[in-house]
């Protein structure tokens, strides 16, 4: 029995040892930027509703895009206001043709939703956050967490070469998000996030790369929840 109480008293002192050991989450390392409203636990909020995704407003940057230097617009003559003059028409200058990589991140915009919500229900499963994912308006009887997810920029970068000597295309994908209480309208966190994406041009290789990209910017936010369940 003496023996039992003093490996009991030596596991016990392992276990508390390893509980203050182990590494406490820090929010700001895991976002670019992150501004913490309230540290309360989750508990209670069984549901995470993900129904906003804003790609209203994205900004596209190409660095690939040659800097041109358009000539000055034509100055419309000053015309007599005899009746039956014609007004002279200036024609505006036609926007640049699209580039291989941006007409091809331009043609995934539409699959980045579903990314999104992919990747952060199996990033809640891998990291066994106790709650159900919902795409749209959650059940009456549940206590959800909403979330809003915005595309705020696409960099589009010179290419990459790679081991093999191979090109690569280069975008970094930069969003804002914001969790909050939905019955209780509590602001929970705002961040912002990014994740470099790369692909190679003209090989169907942009829709997979920007799904682990989205994947990874889930992990992130998962592993926020996971400090608080």
């Amino acid at each position: 029995m003496k023996r039992r109480a003093i490996l009991t008293a030596v596991l016990s002192t392992f276990i508390a040892t390893q509980a203050l050991a182990a590494p406490v989450m820090d929010p700001e390392k895991l976002f670019d930027a992150v501004k913490v409203f309230t540290d309360k636990v989750l508990v209670l909020n069984d549901f995470i509703e993900f129904s906003e995704f804003d790609l209203s407003e994205v900004k596209l940057i190409n660095d690939q895009v040659p800097v041109v230097e358009l000539p000055p617009a034509p100055v419309p003559k000053v015309q007599s206001k005899k009746k039956g003059a014609k007004k002279q028409l200036v024609q505006s200058l036609p926007p640049p043709p699209l580039t291989g990589v941006e007409a091809e991140v331009r043609g995934i915009l539409s699959t980045l939703p579903q990314a999104f919500y992919v990747g952060l229900k199996r990033q809640i499963y891998l990291n066994k956050i106790p709650v159900t994912l919902y795409p749209k308006e959650t059940p009456s009887f549940a206590k959800p967490l909403k979330l809003y997810v915005k595309i705020k920029k696409l960099h589009i970068k010179q290419p990459v070469t790679k081991s093999d000597g191979s090109q690569a295309e280069q975008v970094q994908l930069r969003i804002y998000g914001q969790l909050k209480d939905k019955q209780s309208d509590t602001v929970i966190l705002k961040y912002y996030d990014a994740e470099n994406v790369f692909f190679a041009l003209d090989h169907q290789e942009a829709p997979q790369a920007f799904a682990a990209a989205a994947d990874r910017l889930m992990r992130d936010l998962a592993l926020y929840l996971k400090l608080r369940y």
